[in-house]
């Protein structure tokens, strides 16, 4: 009698941007037995930060979470279809990426004022990168230990996307 043999789960995050990293991160967190693939269309985890393959930093700047003990009535809080466990782990994920100094708190005076700011002040806090966020969610990816893949094709039908990709050297995350 032989014990059958167990595959690792699968699991595939399809985007290396900003939310796909952060979700495979967690994931490899939470679950380190699975067979976690991160797909992306782009040479480099990217999303919306990205551009080519210079790596410019385009879009938001500033990565903004609920500040869960701020003392303010709806930090950590259920709504807006959040869980005050979801907010908590975001802010846990902030600070870890503070005390590494991946990320650095941008002073409130320096950023502009926004409706959400001022509707809901001392709720959020804001956080730069100084090495640009296209090189965080490398960071991310890395730590992670990521298989990394990159889509080359796209098809999709009315019902369905079908995705092909290739997947990158070990390592290898441009």
């Amino acid at each position: 009698w032989r014990k059958p043999r167990t595959r690792r789960k699968r699991v595939v995050v399809v985007g290396a941007g900003l939310t796909g990293c952060l979700t495979a991160a967690m994931l490899r967190r939470s679950h380190p037995e699975l067979d976690i693939e991160l797909w992306e269309r782009a040479t480099y985890p990217s999303g919306r930060f990205g551009a080519g393959q210079h790596g410019a930093d385009l879009g938001a700047q500033v990565l903004s979470v609920i500040e869960v003990d701020s003392g303010h009535p709806n930090a950590g809080a259920d709504g807006h279809n959040l869980k005050g466990t979801d907010l908590c782990a975001a802010w846990e994920d902030v600070q870890l990426m503070v005390s590494q100094g991946w990320l650095r708190r941008a002073p409130e005076e320096q950023l502009a004022d926004t409706e959400e700011r001022m509707k809901y002040q001392g709720l959020w806090a804001h956080f730069w990168c100084l090495h640009g966020f296209s090189w965080l969610l490398q960071q991310l990816a890395a730590s992670a230990e990521l298989r990394l893949r990159r889509v080359e094709r796209v098809k999709t039908t009315d019902l369905t996307v079908q995705l092909w990709a290739t997947e990158r050297r070990s390592g290898q995350l441009r």
